[in-house]
């Protein structure tokens, strides 16, 4: 099946998707990322693009990192890590996408900014109890907007026709990769074909990207 159909003037742009891995041992966790897909081409193309030259998606999220301190104790240092996906089909472990905007700057200038603009805490600084803002979630959420305010991501929901908040995007991508485990996953337009299951927020299709 065709990964991005060309249907609109916005779906011009490369996309930014939140990407949900499946965590090893975790049936209901995940990791949260974000995948940069291309601008549609006409007609439609997969992600895996030319076989013989393939051109690796980005993919960016936190990670933590062990270390030793001076004193010869373990810690962790958790840091902002750029990946490539070199076939979204076979990308290990991952469950859904779900397209949140498009990206109206180049891959380096979303990159300084996920770097330099959107703070990742670490375990010293937050204190004990609170290690929710070590979570892959909250920086994605905190990402977001940050990108959004700056203008390197626009993007509004097809349902509301309104720039959709964190706090009910976030329910609905967690409700979507639940919907995604059960029999749902095969009625949303597979037509027999393997793939990733993709909602695209912006124009409210589902389907599969391959």
């Amino acid at each position: 099946m065709p990964c991005f159909p060309f249907t609109s003037k916005q779906q011009k742009k490369s996309r930014l998707n939140i990407a949900l891995y499946r965590r090893p041992g975790q049936p209901d966790a995940y990791e949260w990322t974000f995948i940069i897909t291309p601008k549609p081409t006409d007609p439609p193309t997969s992600t895996r693009g030319d076989p013989s030259n393939p051109t690796p998606l980005a993919r960016f999220g936190v990670y933590d990192y062990p270390y030793r301190r001076e004193d010869g104790t373990m810690s962790e240092e958790r840091r902002v890590e750029r990946g490539e996906v070199l076939d979204i089909e076979c990308e290990g472990g991952l469950h859904v996408l779900v397209t949140v905007g498009k990206i109206c700057s180049s891959t380096a200038v979303l990159e300084d900014v996920l770097r330099t603009k959107v703070p990742v805490y670490q375990a010293a600084e937050v204190g004990e109890g609170e290690g929710g803002r070590l979570d892959s979630v909250q920086w994605i959420g905190d990402a977001l907007e940050v990108l959004r305010k700056g203008g390197v991501v626009t993007g509004t929901s097809a349902v509301t026709g309104k720039e959709p908040a964190w706090g009910p995007l976030r329910e609905e991508v967690e409700g979507f990769a639940e919907r995604m485990l059960g029999p749902e996953r095969d009625e949303v337009g597979w037509y027999g074909e393997e793939g990733t299951p993709c909602w695209d927020v912006l124009d409210g299709r589902v389907f599969a990207i391959t």
